[in-house]
């Protein structure tokens, strides 16, 4: 399975992208994003990394990739990351 990083650095259509969630199972990037029509745009994306061989979901000619989430949902998206992980860490200590 690709790790997050891995993924978005070979993709063509991310650029100043960072991880801002990975658990080894599901993956969320935001950065800029080159549409169809050639304009790039601040966006999020989001994975699931698959297993130990496979490339995960989405995948395009067996390469993972990241599934562009509509702008009203990516707030809601990075806010669930964000309290997962405190959650997370919280309960740990």
């Amino acid at each position: 399975m690709p790790s997050a990083k891995e993924v978005v650095e070979r993709a063509k259509r991310w650029r100043n992208a960072t991880v801002v969630f990975d658990d080894d199972n599901f993956s969320v990037v935001e950065g800029e994003y080159r549409h169809d029509d050639g304009n790039w745009s601040k966006t999020v994306g989001v994975r699931w990394n698959g297993e130990a061989d496979g490339p995960g979901y989405p995948k395009l000619f067996g390469n993972g990739v990241f599934m562009v989430v509509p702008d009203w949902m990516a707030p809601a998206i990075k806010e669930s990351c964000v309290e997962y992980i405190f959650t997370s860490v919280k309960d740990t200590n």
